[in-house]
């Protein structure tokens, strides 16, 4: 909590303005103004206040996702090891002449893919 404290001085004008709407809904605005005679002490108290709710937390995905990939059985990581290698070695020019063709690549990722870890 902050407290101000500070003096206004004599012959000081406040001005409190007010807007609102009249009955045909124009927007009116009402000003009334007050000049101080005599200096005036004036002590302010500004508080801030924070709530918090509880509710329904963020998803971990990244435990999940690697709960997951660690009950994978070691089968399943040579089919994912297969379509990567597969699927690398059709767009990338050196692992393409290792292979030696596109098709030999294709059925690389094809074999990989039966025993790839989406398929438990």
């Amino acid at each position: 909590m902050k407290t101000r404290s500070y003096t206004v001085p004599a012959g000081s004008r406040l001005v409190e303005t007010h807007v609102t709407a009249d009955t045909s809904g124009a927007r009116v605005t009402n000003s009334p103004a007050l000049v101080i005679s005599a200096p005036m002490a004036v002590v302010e108290h500004e508080e801030t206040r924070a709530k918090t709710e509880l509710g329904a937390a963020q998803k971990d995905t990244a435990r999940e996702l690697s709960a997951k990939l660690a009950s994978l059985k070691g089968i399943v990581w040579v089919g994912v090891v297969l379509f990567l290698f597969g699927l690398t070695s059709i767009f990338y020019p050196p692992l393409r002449a290792i292979v030696g063709s596109v098709t030999t690549s294709a059925a690389i990722l094809v074999g990989g893919f039966g025993i790839h870890p989406f398929k438990q």
